[in-house]
């Protein structure tokens, strides 16, 4: 017999109303989305409505659209939070369900922005958070980014070497499919980054990254057998070099190689080929600028 129940609570009948707006867990999640929630909660049964009333709110000018914008990848996440759980029994918990849905949100609105000659941050919009910093003169910096899709197991990696004037020498980013954890799909994609830049001959580099899940298993590899091959290779790729440095860094400094990766698996269609290339993307050249002029 076919459980018609919802998997996040096991109680309430599953729908797409319920599982987007009225299970536990997504009433958590929309409480933790600053979005002002109907005062008598989203409608049980009706899909339409609570979506008209969350496209009203993304209209209000009383609602900072950083805020209002998200709703979105709000839903985009408890749907897709409700399939890993289905297929994958990976569970996931609201606060990380929206902290995606942030990142998604920021990444897409950066690089769906338009590109003005006015397209300088203003010291408030810089003040945000903290954003990415030219290195040091006659050095260079690897930008390292990663999205891993837990219900697909597929993975985009990207990698982004800038100078110390902020201009992009290459770019790169490649797919990994059947990956089966975070920390898995974030050190291959730290290999891909050091491998790449170790076979373009650079001997000086320093590598930043927000990758936590990498870090984690960086700083104490004792506590992840499973994953030991993986960090020998980044250490044996590192031993190459005559001079290197690993730095995590926030998530806002790092929009572009973000933005790289994310454009592998999501999106309108997958882009799943692989590539190395010289200067930077031209769809992302808004934000590079930005960056360039402002720190």
């Amino acid at each position: 017999m076919i459980n018609a129940n919802c998997g996040f609570c096991q109680t309430g009948v599953e729908s797409i109303c319920h599982v987007l707006f009225t299970c536990p867990k997504a009433k958590e999640t929309w409480d933790l989305s600053q979005i002002p929630l109907p005062p008598a909660g989203f409608s049980p049964s009706s899909v339409l409505l609570n979506l008209h009333y969350l496209l009203r709110c993304n209209r209000s000018p009383n609602i900072a659209s950083n805020i209002r914008q998200k709703f979105l990848w709000i839903l985009w996440h408890l749907w897709k939070a409700r399939n890993a759980l289905t297929f994958e029994l990976t569970q996931s918990d609201p606060s990380s369900i929206m902290q995606r849905a942030t990142e998604d949100s920021e990444t897409w609105f950066k690089v769906d922005a338009p590109v003005t000659q006015s397209d300088v941050p203003s010291r408030e919009e810089r003040s945000v958070g903290p954003q990415w910093k030219k290195p040091m003169p006659h050095s260079l910096k690897c930008n390292i980014g990663c999205c891993w899709d837990p219900v697909s197991g597929n993975v985009g990696a990207s990698w982004r070497i800038r100078d110390h004037a902020g201009s992009v020498l290459f770019h790169s980013r490649r797919s990994y499919s059947r990956i089966s954890s975070l920390a898995e799909a974030e050190l291959l994609s730290f290999i891909w980054a050091i491998e790449s830049t170790q076979g373009l001959r650079f001997g000086r580099m320093l590598f930043e990254s927000p990758l936590l899940q990498a870090r984690k298993v960086l700083l104490e590899p004792h506590l992840y057998p499973q994953l030991r091959p993986l960090v020998d290779a980044i250490f044996s790729f590192l031993r190459t070099f005559d001079s290197w440095s690993l730095e995590h860094i926030a998530f806002s400094a790092n929009m572009v190689a973000n933005a790289i990766a994310h454009s592998v698996i999501t999106g309108y269609w997958y882009q799943y080929q692989s590539y190395i290339a010289r200067n930077g993307p031209v769809w992302l050249n808004n934000i590079t600028s930005a960056e360039a002029l402002a720190t």
